[in-house]
C-alpha cells in the first residue's frame, strides 16, 4: 500500500513540476537565442508570460490584458511590484522600441521568479488533466530545435 501511495505521489509532483520547468526551460532558450536583440527579447518574454498566465489562471481572465492592467495583473499574482513599478515595466514599450533600454538579464530574472512563484506545483492542477497551452507550445519548440536523426 505504502509503496503505491509513494509512487502516485512521486508522479503526481513530477507532472505538477513539468509545466514549471518546461517554462523556465523557454526562458533560458531565449535569453541565449536573443542575445543581441532586445526587442525581440522583450517581445518573447511577454508573450511567454502571458501563455504561464494562461495556463494557470485561464484565457478569460488574461487575455483581455493590455497596458498597465497587464502589469498590475502581473504583480498581483507573483511580481511583487518589479512590474508596475520596477524594471519589468519595460514590457509596456519595449517590444515596440527599435532599441529598448533593458537589462536583459534582469528582465530574464524577474521572468523566471514570476514564473517559479505562480507555476509552483501546488497551485498548477488541470482540472480536466489536458497539457496547457504552455506545455505544447514549449514541447513542440523542442522538436523543431531538435529534429531526429
Amino acid at each position: 500500500g505504502m509503496l503505491i501511495w509513494m509512487s502516485a505521489w512521486a508522479w503526481r509532483r513530477h507532472t505538477d513540476n513539468r509545466l514549471r520547468r518546461a517554462a523556465l526551460t523557454e526562458l533560458d532558450m531565449l535569453t541565449r537565442r536573443f542575445a543581441d536583440d532586445q526587442t525581440a527579447f522583450v517581445q518573447a518574454v511577454s508573450t511567454l508570460l502571458r501563455r504561464c498566465a494562461v495556463s494557470r489562471f485561464s484565457a478569460s481572465n488574461v487575455a483581455g490584458l493590455i497596458g498597465e492592467p497587464w502589469l498590475e495583473f502581473l504583480d498581483r499574482h507573483g511580481g511583487n511590484q518589479e512590474f508596475m513599478r520596477g524594471p519589468g515595466r519595460i514590457l509596456l514599450t519595449g517590444p515596440y522600441a527599435p532599441q529598448p533600454m533593458v537589462d536583459t538579464n534582469v528582465l530574464a530574472g524577474i521572468a523566471r521568479r514570476w514564473i517559479t512563484r505562480v507555476l509552483h506545483p501546488a497551485q498548477v492542477r488541470s482540472a480536466n488533466g489536458n497539457d496547457s497551452p504552455l506545455l505544447l507550445a514549449v514541447e513542440g519548440n523542442k522538436s523543431r530545435a531538435n529534429p531526429p536523426t
